[in-house]
């Protein structure tokens, strides 16, 4: 096969190495809502992740696999004590950085952001973390909100990985 030839034949490849896919779905995508399916984390004594599906039904499995494909700091806010529901935080950030609300301003300068600012030690903006895990055979990947509580041994997780 000659060099024209095989330039030829790896064209297409090319043209497609080029090409930004995250872009291209975003393009595909605008004007729709886009809503990750979410995996909710065994609580109260449960073993079984719930999953998601796109009609919002749940499913209890023991355990799943995927890869992360994404990952973010998330903080928020409440001024009285956070009782579950749907009610937005009074605060909150989606990249660990900028504080939307009130109060609002830097996450690492707010003194809701430092321990002892509530109780028992704790800090009053609960900061989590979003991964997103991308199961084989699905295009989207599924959204996990680690808890504070996690954090720690996400973190190390995090560390052996990067060793």
């Amino acid at each position: 096969m000659s060099n024209k030839d095989l330039a030829a034949k790896n064209s297409g490849y090319m043209t497609l190495a080029n090409v930004n896919i995250g872009d291209m779905i975003a393009e595909e995508l605008d004007g729709l809502e886009v809503r990750f399916e979410k995996i909710k984390i065994p609580s109260a004594g449960s073993t079984f992740f719930e999953i998601e599906d796109e009609n919002g039904e749940s499913a209890g499995v023991a355990e799943f696999s995927g890869v992360i494909v994404y990952q973010h700091p998330l903080h928020c806010y409440y001024k009285t004590k956070y009782t579950g529901g749907n009610n937005p935080p009074d605060c909150g950030s989606f990249d660990g950085i900028n504080g939307i609300g009130d109060p609002g301003g830097l996450c690492k300068k707010c003194p809701y952001n430092e321990f002892g600012s509530a109780e028992n030690g704790a800090k009053a903006c609960k900061n989590r973390r979003r991964i997103y895990v991308l199961r084989e055979g699905e295009l989207f990947p599924l959204l996990l909100s680690l808890p504070t509580g996690s954090l720690k041994e996400f973190t190390k997780y995090l560390k052996r990985l990067l060793s």
